[in-house]
C-alpha cells in the first residue's frame, strides 16, 4: 500500500499538471477612421466596437477652419456613442512644429478635447523625413505632451508615436526611448502594421515586439488592414482582394496576437471606402454595403464581447 504522504504528493503533481493553462485574453478592436460619418454609421453601431483613433493636426485648435471643425465632429461622435478615442497628433499640412509652437499646440487640443484620455505625440515618426532623422525631437515632444497631461483637469496618458513597420522601426525607437527618463517612457507603443500583416509574417516588427515584452509595455496596432486597392511602392506587391482582407483580419487576431500577447488593441482603417483613389481597405463598399470582413469582425466581437 502506497503511504499517504505519497499519495498525497501524486494527487498535488496530476492536479498541477491538469489544471488549465491560462491564456492571454484577445485583442481589443478599434476602428481607425478621420470621418464622424463612420462612428455615427448604424451599422457600425450594431458591431458594438468602443474604441476609435482619430490623427488630429498639432495646431487644429489654434488655427481652427475645417480642421479644428472635422476633429470636434470626430470627438463628438465618438463621445455620442460611448467610443473611447485615441488623438494621434500629426501635421497635415500644417507643417512641423517648433517646440514652443508644439506646446501651444497640444495644450491647446487637450484643453478643448478634456474627453480624449490617450494622447500620441505625433504620426508614423519614422516614415517623414525630419522626424525619421531625429528621435530626441519626437521625445520632446513626448515631454511637453506629458506635462499637458499632467496639468489637465482630467489627467490623460501619453503613449508613443505611431511607428511604421519598416526596416527602421526596432532601432529608431530605441534611439527614441534613450531620450527619455525612465519614468517617462510611454507603457503603450503605437505601430501601424501593414507591410507585416498584408504578407502574413513577423519580420519588420519583430525587434519592436520583443522590445515591449522585455519592457512590459503593451502595444496597439493603431492602423492595419488588408486591402482591396493600393497603389504605392510596397502595397502594390501585396495580394488584395475581400477574401484576403479576411484573411489579414483572422491571422491580425489570431496567430499574431497569440504569438505576442503584448499585443492588446488593433484599428481596423477603414470604414468605407473611397469612390476614388489610391488605397482602399474599407470594411464597407463604397456605396456603404458590407464586405465579408465585416461581418468576420461581427463574430469575432461576438465570441470576445469585452473586446
Amino acid at each position: 500500500m502506497m503511504p499517504f504522504a505519497r499519495i498525497f504528493t501524486t494527487i498535488l503533481v496530476a492536479g498541477a499538471v491538469a489544471a488549465p493553462v491560462a491564456t492571454a485574453a484577445p485583442p481589443q478592436i478599434g476602428l481607425a477612421d478621420q470621418n464622424a460619418s463612420a462612428y455615427d454609421n448604424p451599422l457600425f453601431l450594431q458591431m458594438g466596437i468602443k474604441y476609435g483613433r482619430v490623427t488630429i493636426p498639432w495646431d487644429a485648435a489654434l488655427r481652427g477652419g475645417f480642421r479644428r471643425n472635422d476633429a470636434d465632429s470626430v470627438i463628438n461622435a465618438m463621445k455620442a456613442h460611448g467610443i473611447e478615442p485615441l488623438a494621434v497628433i500629426g501635421s497635415r499640412n500644417s507643417g512641423k512644429p517648433t517646440p514652443s509652437t508644439y506646446k501651444k499646440g497640444v495644450t491647446a487640443l487637450i484643453k478643448r478635447y478634456p474627453t480624449v484620455r490617450y494622447w500620441a505625440p505625433w504620426n508614423e515618426v519614422n516614415l517623414t523625413a525630419s522626424t525619421r532623422r531625429d528621435p530626441k525631437k519626437v521625445a520632446g515632444w513626448t515631454k511637453t505632451l506629458r506635462a499637458a497631461c499632467r496639468k489637465a483637469p482630467a489627467r490623460c496618458t501619453v503613449t508613443s508615436p505611431t511607428m511604421l513597420d519598416d526596416a527602421s522601426i526596432d532601432s529608431w525607437f530605441k534611439s527614441y526611448l534613450r531620450y527619455l527618463p525612465a519614468s517617462q517612457r510611454p507603457r503603450i507603443w503605437l505601430m501601424h502594421n501593414y507591410m507585416d500583416a498584408n504578407r502574413f509574417q513577423v519580420r519588420y516588427g519583430k525587434g519592436f515586439l520583443q522590445s515591449a515584452k522585455a519592457k512590459r509595455a503593451q502595444v496597439w496596432i493603431v492602423e492595419t488592414g488588408g486591402l482591396i486597392k493600393g497603389t504605392g511602392k510596397n502595397a502594390r506587391k501585396w495580394k488584395k482582394g475581400e477574401t484576403q482582407q479576411v484573411k489579414v483580419f483572422d491571422w491580425l487576431t489570431g496567430p499574431l496576437a497569440r504569438r505576442y500577447p503584448v499585443i492588446t488593441r488593433i484599428y481596423i482603417y477603414q470604414w468605407q471606402a473611397p469612390a476614388r483613389g489610391n488605397w482602399d481597405s474599407g470594411i464597407v463598399s463604397p456605396s456603404g454595403q458590407p464586405r465579408p470582413v465585416y461581418q468576420t469582425m461581427v463574430n469575432y466581437l461576438k465570441e470576445n464581447p469585452d473586446r
